[in-house]
């Protein structure tokens, strides 16, 4: 069995609207494949949580996905945004940088994982100077961290 959902937009009504047909068909199901997006990929989730069925998604990198005893039936494929963060600090330390901005896209995803990052580096003895987001236009934040 397979239900496929074409879109090319992060829409948790679509997700939910795919996940409930496909809960309420009485054939067997083993798994969930998807989606990519992470919002869309929490909502189903939630959705299917109980239903005995593991969700493996190829695309969904937010680190609240990572939270076993919330998400306690998601696999993903790719890494957490939060991953890179030990590579980031090794990068910083050996080109003996101590002070940083952080700007990010103004996604709730990019958010989190900024933060982390932030949390993270600072722990580590980095200065983060200035954290800072956009939607649409990257300048204004560059502007600012100059």
């Amino acid at each position: 069995m397979t239900v496929k959902t074409k879109t090319e937009i992060s829409s948790i009504k679509v997700g939910e609207d795919a996940i409930k047909g496909l809960l309420n068909d009485s054939r067997v199901k083993l798994m969930l494949l998807g989606p990519a997006f992470s919002n869309v990929t929490k909502a189903i989730s939630v959705l299917s949580h109980g239903t005995n069925l593991m969700q493996i998604s190829y695309g969904a990198t937010s680190p609240d996905l990572s939270a076993r005893h919330k998400y306690p039936d998601f696999y993903r494929t790719s890494l957490s945004a939060t991953s890179d963060n030990p590579v980031i600090l090794k990068i910083l330390n050996y080109f003996n940088w101590n002070r940083v901005a952080i700007i990010n896209d103004n996604i709730l995803s990019a958010d989190i994982a900024s933060s982390s990052l932030e949390n993270y580096l600072k722990l580590n003895g980095i200065n983060v100077n200035v954290r800072t987001s956009f939607s649409s236009d990257p300048i204004p934040p560059l502007q600012i961290i100059k």
